[in-house]
Formats: structure tokens, C-alpha cells, sequence
């Protein structure tokens, strides 16, 4: 049981890395350009379209969590503690504490989709 635990730590510190370090700064750099455009919610759309594309068509470069979803199925308490290392690591306090960069990107282009403009803040 302690090999799933340490597998599970493993794979969410990647999926930390790689949502801080590999999607944050696409998701801000495309909010940015968004935020400088005219019409944000068109480009902020194309922006998303364009994230989920390149995340389906390279799975490869985020962590695999297939291994831990079989020793979840074939084992009751792997599953109990899957669920409570979730629950855990995956509350909103959580997410801003350990993903604080891919947060902030991701309500960035938030605030974007919402029609906040250049021309709005008053540049």
C-alpha cells in the first residue's frame, strides 16, 4: 500500500510541476494576448480551443495517472485512499496554495472571457 501512497505523491507533484510550469505560462501569455485584442471573448474562446487541442493531441507531457486508476480498481483501499488524498490535495485552498501559478493564469483568462479589455481598465 505504501508503493500506491508514493506513486500517488509522485504523480501529483508532475501534474503540480507541469500545470505550474508548462500550461501556466501558455494559458497567461494567450490571456495576455486576449487582453490586448478587441474582441476578448472570441479570442479568449480560440485561446481554450487551442490549449485543449495541444493537451489532447500531446498526452504524452502530462503525467500518466492510468497506472494508479487500475491499482484503484483492483484494490478497495487504494481506492479509499485515492479519495482521501483527493480530497485533500484538491480543495480550492489547495489548488491556490500548490498551483498558484496555473491559478492565477487561469483566472486571468477568466477575467478575460468576462470582457475585461484594454480599453476597459483604461489603457
Amino acid at each position: 500500500m505504501s508503493k500506491f501512497v508514493r506513486e500517488l505523491h509522485e504523480q501529483y507533484e508532475l501534474w503540480v510541476n507541469y500545470l505550474n510550469y508548462t500550461m501556466a505560462p501558455w494559458i497567461f501569455a494567450l490571456a495576455v494576448g486576449c487582453f490586448l485584442g478587441d474582441s476578448p471573448r472570441w479570442l479568449t474562446f480560440l485561446c481554450i480551443a487551442f490549449i485543449c487541442l495541444w493537451g489532447y493531441q500531446n498526452p504524452q507531457y502530462p503525467p500518466s495517472l492510468i497506472r494508479l486508476r487500475k491499482n484503484r480498481q483492483i484494490n478497495t483501499n487504494a481506492d479509499y485512499l485515492y479519495r482521501g488524498f483527493v480530497s485533500k490535495n484538491m480543495s480550492l485552498f489547495a489548488v491556490v496554495k500548490n498551483m498558484h501559478l496555473f491559478f492565477v493564469a487561469v483566472l486571468f483568462l477568466g477575467l478575460v472571457f468576462s470582457g475585461v479589455t484594454k480599453s476597459t481598465v483604461g489603457f
